[in-house]
């Protein structure tokens, strides 16, 4: 049993709370409501392949962190897969947590040649369909534990509840099995994962975690909630899972929710930035801002610019970058 394993982007999870003060009037604003149209805008770009080396998953060995059994963060069930302990003392398959161990066992896999980090991957993605929700040939995969969004109990997610997050992370972990072990059966689960990602119509639909908002813009969201949070590494993320998905299957569908998603990025990430300044979290609690999260969307940028080669993406990650410089003179 491997007992250490790097875990990329841990801090990405739903789980950090924010230590911003605000007041109760202040805390969010309005976002454009959710609307029963289909309709939304697409990116008109080209949107390029690009090799396994340069996703944002693929980082070398001495780059990685890792998390050990001892830290207490995790434990490990009898089938050797990894538990988060929520509040350090409830364990649960976290599908973040799952989908990011998963991904970074199959890196470890191809920098070692260790074949009990693909052993491990593999069963992870073998237990995955074990604990999802089934529903209309689409496949969910639960939160199974309350969470206060940043804190705030006003704002509870409600157990089950789930996240465009997690659904893109694992398609991403899908398809990174299957460019090691090909198997139409990883092509299949991606198939009704990917379902749970187009955009729901139907208002009283649950789930959900893809919206067309009244301005005409897709959304995938990471917190499901009305009126929605609008939160960027979260849909960032998903956009990593669909552009994988896309690349595995050549899918037009998939094709046409990338294209929403990048063009939603587009118009809205200038509402993000924070000149000199650590961008927002999301677009319902401009206060809420981090310098970890700031690093991450920057580095989504970037993924952005790399399968677009749009000049607007690279020089947004280049205002984000020098942002996060200046904003870090101000911390120390």
């Amino acid at each position: 049993m491997i007992h250490k394993i790097a875990i990329l982007f841990l801090s990405c999870m739903p789980g950090l709370l924010f230590g911003c003060e605000e007041s109760e009037t202040d805390r969010t604003v309005p976002t454009t409501p959710r609307s029963s149209a289909g309709e939304y805008e697409k990116y008109e770009g080209p949107i390029k392949s690009i090799t396994p080396q340069e996703h944002p998953y693929r980082v070398k060995r001495d780059q990685m962190g890792s998390r050990d059994l001892e830290t207490g963060i995790y434990q490990l069930d009898d089938e050797g897969i990894p538990l988060l302990l929520i509040g350090k003392k409830h364990p649960v398959y976290h599908p973040v947590f799952l989908a990011q161990y998963a991904i970074n066992s199959l890196e470890m896999y191809q920098t070692t040649g260790d074949e009990d980090y693909l052993d491990l991957a593999r069963r992870i993605g073998d237990k995955l369909p074990e604990i999802a929700l089934k529903q209309n040939g689409r496949m969910w995969f639960p939160y199974t534990f309350n969470f206060d969004l940043h804190g705030y109990d006003d704002q509870t997610m409600k157990a089950p509840w789930y996240s465009a997050m997690a659904q893109g992370q694992i398609l991403t972990l899908y398809a990174a099995l299957h460019e090691i072990e090909p198997r139409e059966e990883y092509v299949e689960l991606s198939d009704r994962i990917f379902r749970t990602l187009l955009p729901e119509s139907d208002l009283e639909a649950e789930p959900w975690c893809t919206c067309v908002s009244e301005d005409g813009l897709l959304w995938l969201e990471e917190y499901p909630m009305d009126p929605p949070n609008n939160t960027l590494n979260g849909m960032l993320f998903a956009i990593y899972g669909i552009y994988d998905y896309h690349q595995l299957t050549g899918s037009m569908e998939a094709e046409d929710v990338l294209r929403g998603s990048i063009a939603t990025i587009k118009k809205k990430i200038p509402d993000f930035r924070i000149e000199d300044g650590y961008s927002h979290y999301c677009l319902s609690h401009p206060l809420i801002q981090d310098k970890g999260y700031h690093k991450i969307h920057t580095r989504q940028l970037e993924f952005l610019a790399s399968i677009t080669g749009d000049p607007e993406f690279i020089e947004m990650a280049d205002r984000f970058r020098a942002d996060g410089m200046v904003a870090d003179e101000h911390e120390d």
